[in-house]
């Protein structure tokens, strides 16, 4: 940005005013006036489509997973009111043993796939 600002004469004689040294290879070349604002352009473009993906997507997760809700899961609550099971002991350790031996994110995505089961059934 500075090699296109020293272009021009005003932007040179502030920069001469406050005693700033030469860039190095300051060296204008026939890429014109467009290359530097094309940067730009691109970067707001990018950003914009990122945004705007990140919108649709958060609205197409919510009304996914409304009728989702809607139309899998039970009115019914479960039979099983006990906090602690064998099952459920087997499960943590199996899981504690998984994350000792491999890194934690997997262990991670395996509790979330558990819960996303739990919750279908």
């Amino acid at each position: 940005i500075c090699k296109f600002l020293l272009g021009f004469n005003w932007f040179r004689s502030f920069w001469n005013v406050l005693l700033l040294p030469e860039l190095d290879a300051v060296i204008q070349t026939s890429q014109g006036v467009w290359f530097p604002l094309a940067s730009l352009f691109l970067l707001i473009c990018g950003t914009a489509i990122a945004y705007w993906f990140d919108i649709l997507f958060s609205v197409l997760l919510r009304i996914f997973s409304t009728l989702w809700i809607a139309l899998k899961r039970s009115c019914v609550l479960p039979e099983d009111n006990k906090i602690f099971t064998l099952r459920r002991l087997y499960l943590c350790m199996l899981l504690v043993i998984i994350s000792w031996m491999t890194c934690g994110a997997f262990v991670l995505s395996l509790v979330y796939l558990h819960y996303v089961l739990k919750v279908q059934i």
